[in-house]
């Protein structure tokens, strides 16, 4: 199952909720979705992290920068898949993405590309199949 994001700002700009992860839909070792943005207009959507050429914004074709951090497969120690908050408050997701790789995305306040400040926080609005 795959979980689905709310982008929330202080600028009060509506963003749409976008689904993250792997859903038994686009289950494969090949899809995993996680949170990008396009400075240019503003955007905000998940795009395939194992793609090499899919970081392209689909409103204006202009390259997307991901949201979050990738590290190493130590980046949390302890944590062997998910963390749903309630081992640590300040981590949003921690996930295995492969053999070499995590993605983590805390509880912070994130660049807005709408606003163009760093008030842009994620809430937890479900899951997707």
């Amino acid at each position: 199952m795959g979980n689905i994001l709310q982008p929330v700002c202080n600028c009060n700009y509506k963003f749409q909720s976008i689904d993250v992860e792997c859903g038994m839909t686009f289950h494969s070792d090949k899809i995993f979705k996680v949170p990008y943005f396009c400075e240019s207009c503003g955007a905000i959507t998940s795009n395939n992290i194992h793609s090499e050429n899919d970081h392209k914004c689909s409103r204006c074709n202009l390259e997307l920068t991901m949201i979050g951090e990738i590290d190493g497969p130590d980046l949390i120690p302890g944590i062997d898949f998910y963390d749903y908050s309630n081992r640590n408050p300040q981590i949003i997701r921690n996930i295995i993405v492969d053999e070499t790789r995590n993605y983590r995305l805390e509880r912070k306040k994130y660049f807005c590309p709408y606003c163009k400040k760093e008030n842009l926080e994620f809430v937890d609005g479900g899951i997707w199949d």
